[in-house]
């Protein structure tokens, strides 16, 4: 990445693009935005947060939906040099708090539905004569820009989530590189679906501005529904979309078909990154997509969202695709357990090291001295940051990503510290202690926790004799404390209680006889006997429910997505078993994919599914 003659922080890059074409789109939410109207509107908002902050390099955060709005609090940020701290708003309430607590954001930015009690807060429809006077006032220059950071909060092993501060310049050289690599310009649009907590989201957001393209908006939730994200693509001519690996099955299933699929042909690069890449997948949407390249990308909040790259080829479709190179301005380490570099071929955790490190984690010291070490005595950089993740290096170089080294999970493009579900769960009453684990099954993946209850529950509970048990009201409870700690996505849909640990030899969990209780317990789902009536159509979609989630754990009256479903895969799944159904009983073709997030229950879909039968035979 050459910089001569380049802008020197994002905003330059900005700024240059508004001066080139004033009148082309930045962004439609779908209402559309131009460059200068967003120069404009970000000018106003940038006085005003300078005037309202009381002084340089505020502390910003934005709590809205995806939309022009929260592009323009972006870009406001930006020419006021604050840290952004985005504050997703489908989050918990306690989440959220502790998330503020922490940050002490000098304001909150919000949008008209929410609002935010004992800080200081701005209505992202702020009137504009009250913008028009702070920006007579006062307007950042470029320079301020220099001055920018984000501030996110990841997934922390002791149950309190740790905010990841990263500079400027790391963010700059992660966007340059992609707009090198990867090529982008005035014709395209990028759409932006990542929800606002998680990085990708970020360069969803800005790497369009710095190279003059356009950003389309999906509707809040919208990231969830194959259906939609699939009549999105066609309608808006999306050229660059990104995909976490899971979420990329679930979109394929939700539209399925073989070879190019004609309302995917404007896209011309195709991005996954979050979790491991099967090159069966990568196969699969290499097909559908037809002309567009495949780029597999890797890296930690710590690292400024990437670290490495791979340009999916015919050679990486037969097995897990590799991670790849490092991205221009970072380093790749491959140490053993005393932080020695070891060859190729041989396994190794891996350290990074370059221009995208973070400067650390906000008010915790010592686990930034942990993660980030400062001369490394064995590797020839200055500061590395140790992933904690397992990878090989290939003779040509190329990175292979096999695992983790503690419970630290990617769970559906999230990274989940296992031992924060764990920590939250064991200091509930009744709660002895706990142990969460992902099981992988056809197609996706749930979280299930196993709990060891108090004396007290088990006596309440009858005292249970096998090793194994049910607690359905106790894990209703246990449930509802998680969600009000931890995004839904990660809160386990399936608890499963125990009298003692199984062990192993040497006295240690024996985590394989976890799996194989799930194992026994799979085979005991299966669908309900087929009828017509609306109690054996409410059977079989609660059969469909136990089969697709490998659980008996959930009733007729039991939500879906609680009881496990977090992720859109199996809605999917679910949705495409109901259709199926409805065709081989009823005869007739209706379409549940979009019913199963209106109608969550079985019994809920049991009435809409009477409902779409009934008005198909009256048409």
């Amino acid at each position: 990445m050459k910089d001569e003659g380049r802008p020197k922080n994002i905003l330059e890059h900005i700024v240059g693009r508004v001066a080139l074409a004033p009148q082309a789109v930045a962004a439609c939410d779908p209402a559309p935005i131009t460059y200068r109207e967003l120069a404009r509107e970000s000018d106003r908002l940038a006085a005003v947060l300078a005037e309202r902050a009381g002084r340089p390099s505020p502390v910003v955060g934005v709590h809205a939906d995806r939309g022009n709005r929260l592009l323009i609090a972006l870009v406001a940020i930006l020419k006021a040099g604050g840290t952004y701290l985005p504050l997703n708003p489908d989050l918990p309430a306690p989440r959220l708090s502790a998330m503020v607590e922490d940050a002490a954001p000098d304001l909150v930015l919000t949008d008209r539905a929410h609002r935010f009690a004992d800080l200081t807060t701005l209505p992202l429809d702020t009137a504009p004569a009250q913008r028009d006077t702070a920006a007579a006032r006062s307007t950042p220059g470029t320079r301020a820009a220099d001055g920018f950071r984000s501030l996110l909060y990841t997934s922390g092993s002791t149950g309190r989530a740790k905010g990841v501060l990263s500079g400027q310049e790391g963010l700059r050289n992660r966007l340059v590189w992609m707009g090198d690599a990867l090529g982008i310009g005035p014709e395209d649009r990028i759409l932006q679906k990542t929800p606002i907590s998680f990085d990708v989201s970020l360069w969803e957001l800005l790497w369009p501005l710095m190279n003059g393209a356009s950003v389309v908006f999906a509707r809040p939730g919208g990231h969830l529904d194959g259906r939609y994200l699939h009549g999105l693509i066609r309608d808006r001519r999306i050229t660059v979309l990104h995909f976490v690996p899971a979420m990329l099955g679930a979109f394929l299933q939700a539209n399925p078909g073989h070879g190019a699929d004609p309302a995917l042909d404007s896209v011309r690069l195709l991005v996954t990154s979050g979790e491991a890449l099967t090159g069966e997948l990568a196969a699969e949407a290499l097909d559908r997509f037809g002309a567009a390249r495949l780029a597999n990308l890797y890296g930690p909040t710590e690292a400024s969202i990437d670290a490495t790259w791979h340009l999916v080829g015919p050679r990486d479709l037969r097995g897990p695709v590799p991670i790849g190179r490092p991205i221009a301005g970072m380093a790749a380490h491959v140490v053993d357990a005393d932080g020695r570099p070891v060859g190729p071929g041989h396994a190794g955790e891996l350290w990074l090291s370059g221009a995208g490190l973070a400067e650390g984690y906000v008010n915790l010291p010592e686990a930034t001295a942990a993660a980030f070490l400062e001369h490394p005595p064995l590797i020839p950089a200055d500061r590395v940051y140790r992933t904690g993740d397992l990878v090989r290096q290939r003779e040509d170089g190329v990175l292979e990503f096999l695992g983790r080294r503690d419970r630290q999970v990617k769970f559906r493009g999230v990274r989940v510290e296992l031992s924060e579900i764990d920590s939250h769960l064991s200091r509930y009453p009744g709660v002895n202690s706990a142990h969460t684990l992902v099981r992988r099954f056809d197609g996706g993946s749930r979280l299930v926790a196993f709990v060891e209850p108090a004396p007290v529950v088990l006596a309440a509970a009858g005292d249970p004799d096998t090793p194994f048990f049910r607690l359905p009201a106790f894990a209703a409870e246990l449930r509802g404390h998680l969600a009000q700690l931890l995004p839904a996505s990660v809160v386990p849909g399936h608890f499963v209680f125990v009298r003692a640990w199984p062990t192993g030899t040497h006295g240690k969990l024996d985590e394989s006889r976890l799996h194989a209780h799930l194992d026994d317990r799979a085979g005991a789902a299966r669908p309900a006997p087929d009828g017509t009536g609306r109690e054996a159509i409410a059977g079989q979609v609660l059969g469909i429910f136990r089969k697709v989630l490998e659980t008996e754990d959930i009733e007729a009256g039991d939500n879906f997505f609680e009881a496990g479903g977090g992720g859109s895969l199996q809605a999917v799944r679910a949705a495409q078993d109901i259709e199926e159904y409805v065709q081989r009983i009823f005869g007739l073709d209706i379409s549940a994919d979009a019913s199963i997030f209106i109608h969550p229950t079985a019994l809920e879909l049991a009435d809409e599914i009477e409902r779409g039968i009934a008005a198909r035979l009256a048409s």
